[in-house]
């Protein structure tokens, strides 16, 4: 018990212990428990059929939520893929998202797509933070798993190196297993053991369906500077850091450090009240006036943020003119970055 608890502190943020308050949210003819308040505003759903298949998608109001958390999402849950949830802006926006895409098989593009959007968890076995019930820890965007077993190879907490089928490596953090017998349809009396292994991402692996890639081990002692550049990386995105170096034993040294397009270069990114003249395209008119910043995922600089407002409205902001700010005394200031990738044909 002492060595999994160390684990926890050591691995795992964003620990939450709560009342043991419980909200039954209605699915069709079952429900979920939240310690949280929760009110489901859309709901569509269907299953079993006769080949044992269901799934449901819900629009939920949390109007508790935790450390900060995003209190709108839109959930998702299928018998194949299991838990997935989308994070929006306003509960408007997610509603409005709902009923375009509540009847389409995979809405990971359209609602990506579509304004409001914020961020995209998949959870696959794993419960999503806001169906937590009673004393369960949160980790991330995660409840701690239950009813996870000893192994001795997929130990709690133990990080992996996955190398997946187009040979990339991936660092994956094991949660625990869950050991289950499977009895031969023609030989009643012979049993079969088998595993499902969880990690940290909401992703598991089972020993029936095979693999998640070409190999699967442990991280070595070797290769925890692996983990320390990950870790380094993510501090970089998020502007805690402006370049970072990591040491090897043989003196080589890998630096890694952003460096921001030119067209970035001015961009203001400080939390504010800003007067500007904004020029519209293919208008002879300009708009000016106050507006209030506050940089976010969405809109990190006022430039984003003025163009996003106008294309709210229909119009495309060609430019604009900061005449005067008056800059929040220890507010938010945007400094990290984003990152997207595209794959080759």
């Amino acid at each position: 018990i002492e060595e999994v608890q160390e684990i926890l502190k050591n691995k795992f943020r964003d620990f939450d212990i709560p009342s043991a308050h419980q909200v039954n949210v209605g699915h069709g003819a079952y429900g979920m428990y939240s310690r949280y308040k929760i009110k489901q505003h859309k709901y569509a759903g269907g299953g079993p059929n006769d080949g044992g298949n269901w799934g449901f998608i819900e629009v939920l109001e949390i109007k508790n939520p935790p450390d900060g958390r995003c209190g709108v999402v839109i959930h998702e849950c299928t018998s194949h893929n299991g838990a997935v949830f989308t994070e929006w802006v306003t509960l408007e926006k997610a509603k409005s998202a709902f009923e375009k895409n509540f009847s389409e098989s995979n809405t990971e593009e359209a609602f990506q797509k579509l304004s409001g959007f914020k961020r995209r968890v998949v959870c696959g076995l794993m419960t999503p933070w806001f169906y937590a019930v009673g004393d369960q820890e949160l980790f991330g965007d995660f409840t701690f798993p239950e009813g996870l077993q000893n192994d001795p190879t997929y130990k709690l907490g133990q990080r992996f190196i996955i190398e997946d089928y187009s040979g990339d490596l991936i660092l994956k953090t094991c949660l625990g297993c869950r050991h289950y017998i499977i009895t031969e349809t023609h030989h009643p009396y012979t049993e079969h053991n088998h595993r499902i292994v969880q990690w940290d991402d909401g992703t598991f692996w089972d020993d029936i369906s095979g693999s998640i890639g070409k190999s699967i081990r442990p991280l070595r002692d070797d290769e925890l500077w692996i983990d320390e550049a990950i870790q380094q990386f993510h501090r970089l995105l998020l502007g805690k850091s402006k370049a970072f170096t990591i040491n090897f034993i043989d003196g080589s040294k890998f630096i890694g450090r952003i460096k921001p397009p030119a067209e970035h270069k001015g961009l203001l990114t400080e939390e504010g009240k800003y007067y500007i003249i904004a020029h519209l395209k293919g208008e002879n008119e300009i708009k000016k006036g106050w507006v209030d910043f506050k940089p976010n995922r969405v809109a990190p600089n006022l430039l984003k943020y003025i163009t996003l407002k106008g294309k709210e409205k229909g119009r495309s902001v060609e430019r604009i003119e900061v005449k005067d700010q008056e800059v929040t005394r220890g507010g938010k200031k945007w400094s990290g970055v984003f990152y997207s990738y595209t794959e080759s044909a």
